[in-house]
């Protein structure tokens, strides 16, 4: 073996360490992990562990598995979950306090995140077509009739 290959295995092995503890961390369900059980999973130091975790992707262990309950709330009120549910689905305890992290990352609160997935699209100027139906039924002036009534004044 080089000294270039068995230098780089440390590092791989650190990573795999690492991304075993992060599909830990990820897995919100079961939130009674703590990030002392996972870096003990990892075979490092609890500090170690948030260091390495946190120059590998970005963001320490604990931000990572907020994101990742935001996620999925996110997903749960799409699904017309309501807040409470959303909230205590994903291992928050205090509806306030989700509702105010959910706005400082989303820039929303839950309740009006899932307002605006409801909402229906506005498209300026669009009227519906009259049905084919209409051209056998009653010819032109059933078009007219129709283009008439779903105008807006």
């Amino acid at each position: 073996m080089t000294s270039s290959s068995s230098n780089s295995w440390p590092s791989r092995r650190a990573i795999l360490l690492l991304g075993r503890g992060r599909d830990m961390l990820a897995d919100i369900r079961s939130s009674d992990a703590s990030i002392r059980d996972v870096a003990r999973e990892a075979g490092m130091s609890h500090f170690h562990f948030i260091r390495r975790f946190e120059a590998v992707f970005g963001e320490t262990p604990h931000q990572f598995r907020i994101r990742e309950k935001l996620m999925e709330a996110q997903r749960l009120l799409a699904h017309g979950r309501t807040v409470t549910e959303a909230c205590l689905d994903v291992g928050f305890v205090s509806v306030g306090s989700f509702s105010t992290l959910f706005k400082r990352n989303l820039g929303v609160t839950p309740s009006v995140y899932q307002r605006q997935l409801r909402r229906p699209f506005f498209v300026p100027d669009w009227a519906p077509h009259p049905p084919n139906c209409f051209l056998w039924m009653g010819g032109p002036d059933a078009i007219a009739i129709f283009e008439k009534t779903t105008r807006a004044p």
